[in-house]
């Protein structure tokens, strides 16, 4: 406990007084945990693409080890004052959640980029607080807001949105968008990929993804029920299983490791997750729909012009206690569905008349994303912001 109060303390009170600044060193974190969304899509792309000195924060020593032993020498923590120090100097600070100290001082000639993790649907930053928290966030983004080159967005809808959320001066927002949707554009090899994480599928034509939104998170006020999984009165295992087997279809579950499913794996029903594979969009592109409620999962999605099937059972609560920046039909380009019949018609209906809901998904596209090669948009961006700090 004093160890990690004494590197807190290190952390916001050395950048007051460590100055100069090293702008060949990048420095990135999602939450000093995992290795993950778009930063870690940007470390790698700036490992094979640039000569700077790239580094990712991972406080977990078993994890660091491993991707050190995967990726080379790039991996610090904050656990120790030499590695507060080393990122204390770094010329640029990349980050899709918080900044790497928790520091108000020594951002003077510093590039720092949010990339986030994914548009929003429901209310994030701010906007997820209620009472004492709220104001608690209001003081501590004031403090750091300020010091942004840009947050990315993906389209000019989202500007207001995180201006609104993050406390974002608007020329600070900047469409470059999320590194992470250029891997939907990779070719996939569907059998391969389901082959290394399955011992014995069955048979399949199609192959779905139902990934819900966790709603027991400890993130803002809202007090929910945890996720309902195929939320119908009249679901029945066994006839969805039957169904399944019937048109050789296979839904792969996404749930959180702390959502209670109330069933087990069938040989058509399977879960997919973060034991086997810990960031999903490396692989969204190889499932022929998405099924989901809530996550802003939808609009990565989109880009790839497949069906989506939506079971927003909860919106009225959701609503009421989560909140959300949209009328959710101005979002939700897709049936959505609260009777497992109904359910299983429309699985048939959009898997086999490509037109269906196809204009209402295309315009939202048209609306959400206006970039495209977002990674590499995203490192010109950092380039040229270290050429202009350099030369302040």
């Amino acid at each position: 406990m004093f160890e990690k109060v004494l590197f807190l303390l290190a952390s916001f009170w050395l950048p007051l007084f460590v100055r100069k600044k090293d702008y060949n060193l990048v420095v990135l974190r999602f939450d000093s945990e995992i290795f993950m969304f778009n930063t870690k899509v940007f470390f790698k792309y700036l490992l094979e693409n640039s000569d700077l000195n790239v580094k990712y924060i991972i406080n977990d020593d078993n994890l660091r080890e491993k991707l050190i032993k995967q990726y080379g020498n790039h991996f610090i923590t904050q656990k120790t004052i030499k590695d507060i120090i080393y990122i204390t100097k770094a010329g640029s600070w990349i980050t899709d959640g918080g900044f790497p100290l928790k520091t108000p001082f020594g951002h003077k000639n510093r590039v720092l980029i949010n990339l986030w993790h994914g548009m929003p649907i429901k209310y994030i930053g701010i906007k997820g607080y209620k009472g004492l928290s709220k104001i608690r966030i209001w003081l501590q983004l004031k403090m750091y807001s300020k010091h942004y080159n840009a947050f990315c967005v993906t389209s000019k809808l989202f500007s207001p949105i995180i201006k609104e959320s993050f406390l974002i001066p608007e020329d600070k927002i900047k469409i470059l968008g999320q590194p992470r949707n250029d891997l939907l554009f990779i070719e996939n090899d569907k059998e391969l990929i389901l082959n290394s994480l399955y011992a014995n599928l069955p048979e399949y034509k199609k192959i779905m993804l139902y990934a819900p939104t966790y709603r027991n998170s400890s993130y803002g006020n809202a007090k929910l029920e945890p996720t309902k999984f195929f939320p119908f009165d009249d679901f029945n295992l066994e006839k969805l299983e039957v169904f399944l087997e019937k048109e050789k279809f296979i839904i792969f579950i996404r749930a959180h490791h702390l959502d209670n499913i109330h069933f087990k794996e069938t040989d058509r029903i399977r879960f997919l997750n973060s034991d086997k594979i810990i960031e999903i969009s490396e692989i969204l592109n190889i499932f022929d729909m998405l099924i989901s409620d809530y996550s802003g999962m939808i609009f990565d999605y989109l880009l790839l012009d497949k069906p989506l099937l939506l079971l927003p059972y909860d919106l009225d609560i959701y609503n009421q206690e989560v909140g959300m920046y949209w009328n959710y039909n101005d979002v939700s380009p897709a049936p959505k569905i609260d009777n497992m019949m109904v359910f299983m018609n429309k699985i048939i209906k959009l898997l086999n008349d490509s037109n269906y809901f196809k204009s209402e998904r295309q315009q939202l596209k048209n609306d959400t994303y206006t970039v495209n090669n977002e990674t590499k948009k995203i490192f010109y961006f950092l380039k040229e912001e270290i050429k202009k700090e350099k030369e302040i």
